[in-house]
């Protein structure tokens, strides 16, 4: 299957009069997170109001916004995000004119799978991490989405804790306490310092030391049904272990499965080419989960 054919089962954000629309090329996501990426600067929000967001995302998970939907919750316009409801999905992402940054979201009540799906780091940053995330939402019918549309110059947010992209998370997890978060990066294997993380095309960690056993169950699964040559930090890696993720840091320590996953350019390209690849991956979440 090509980008163009995952056409019809794409829902994306698209441009400042819709904020949501259906089948809408991958292109067009790409393009609109590049748009965004250009013109919204990262600004830290005040320490207020991430909790009032993380409720605001907590209910829309929940399937039962506080507020009627077409009145935007006053934490949302604090923070400079829209939301919209179409087809039983919500979006919610930085507004036109008067963004802070703070990211682009999706969320799907009552999904089958309580999954989140994250890319922390915008394009231009982490070569195609935001278009498999949109894949793999689309795709396996995950509870929510997260992408950073600033530049990781302005403002690193798998790092920053006064985000909505950080409340956003806590609110997955408020609503979904044993849900998994799959974040994904992208790594050069040539510029790592060290032999095993220049030999593995993927590098898994979850946050926590010794690693659990899921963890180590997913990366055998990539291992022996697709051939991807996995490394667990920091059993089998010393480096690219999200050691300073503050989504990592705060969802492990309160119980949650976090995934933090990174991606050689090699394994990215073949998620993004290779449906059946991306599907396999999932199916050893969902295993091990």
């Amino acid at each position: 299957m090509t980008r163009r054919e995952l056409t019809a089962w794409l829902v994306v954000f698209c441009g400042p009069t819709s904020l949501l629309a259906e089948d809408v090329a991958l292109e067009a996501f790409q393009a609109r997170r590049d748009a965004l990426s250009g013109a919204v600067a990262y600004e830290e929000l005040e320490p207020d109001l991430q909790p009032a967001l993380s409720v605001v995302f907590r209910d829309l998970f929940l399937g039962h916004p506080a507020q009627d939907p077409a009145v935007a919750p006053p934490a949302l316009l604090r923070a400079g995000l829209e939301a919209e409801r179409r087809d039983g999905i919500w979006a919610v992402g930085d507004s036109t004119g008067t963004g802070r940054g703070q990211g682009i979201f999706l969320v799907r009540p009552g999904a089958s799978r309580p999954w989140l799906l994250s890319a922390p780091h915008a394009a231009g940053d982490d070569l195609l991490t935001g278009e498999i995330a949109l894949a793999w939402f689309t795709r396996t019918g995950a509870a929510g989405g997260a992408w950073a549309v600033a530049r990781r110059r302005e403002g690193d947010l798998a790092r920053e804790t006064t985000s909505a992209f950080h409340a956003f998370h806590l609110g997955f997890a408020a609503a979904h306490p044993e849900g998994l978060v799959v974040q994904l990066h992208g790594f050069a294997r040539e510029k790592r310092r060290t032999e095993a993380a220049r030999r593995s095309q993927a590098i898994l960690s979850s946050g926590t030391s010794p690693s659990p056993e899921w963890l180590h169950a997913v990366a055998a699964c990539m291992e022996r049904e697709l051939g991807v040559r996995v490394s667990v930090y920091p059993e089998e890696v010393s480096e690219l272990g999200g050691t300073t993720n503050a989504q990592a840091r705060e969802l492990s320590a309160a119980g949650a499965r976090f995934l933090h996953l990174e991606a050689s350019l090699e394994l990215r390209r073949r998620l993004l080419d290779e449906p059946e690849t991306a599907d396999g991956v999932a199916a050893c979440w969902e295993a091990a989960w």
